[in-house]
């Protein structure tokens, strides 16, 4: 097969049996391609690439600071709600505490006062039972009395066969009660 000139040099390549990047006679040629290419994305990249990068960098630490200092006023906010809370909760249990006293001191006043009426009813009672047993007293010893000089007038009736008159027998039986 005969070479065309337009493929003159992929034949000499092929025949010097060399791999194409290796070949010195290529380099200057390679050189400049790769000074070219590396300048386009050296420029690519310096002018589009990375400053979009970096902006986006940027944002995301802004963000994170605004984030991290709204997270600080949440926080701030949180303690003093916390702090209120805690606050109110005292006092509730303050108040509650008060109410339970004043509850306590108006049962053992209710207490004291039913207790002091009980036991002024009770008092009465005793007094009025003590009175009508005085009167009890009072009428079975003047029906012993009674009794004692009858039965006295008798038995001196009956043991010496004198008529005791029924005062005689009251005198004497009531200055026996009363030790004389």
């Amino acid at each position: 097969m005969a070479t065309t000139p337009a493929h003159g040099a992929d034949a000499a390549h092929e025949t010097s049996g060399i791999f194409p990047p290796f070949d010195f006679s290529s380099f200057p040629s390679q050189i400049f391609w790769l000074a070219l290419t590396f300048g386009v994305l050296y420029i690519f990249m310096s002018k589009l690439v990375l400053p979009r990068i970096g902006g986006a960098i940027d944002r995301r630490a802004d963000s994170i600071t605004q984030d991290l200092e709204e997270a600080s006023r949440m926080s701030d906010r949180a303690a003093a709600a916390q702090q209120s809370l805690e606050t109110e909760l005292a006092a509730a249990r303050a108040k509650a505490r008060a109410t339970a006293a004043q509850a306590k001191a108006d049962i053992e006043a209710e207490v004291a006062a039913e207790t002091a009426k009980t036991e002024a009813e009770v008092d009465a009672r005793i007094t009025e039972a003590s009175a009508r047993i005085a009167d009890a007293q009072t009428a079975a010893m003047k029906n012993v009395q009674e009794v004692a000089s009858t039965a006295a007038s008798s038995i001196v009736n009956k043991l010496i066969g004198v008529d005791i008159s029924t005062d005689d027998a009251s005198k004497a039986v009531s200055g026996v009660l009363k030790g004389n």
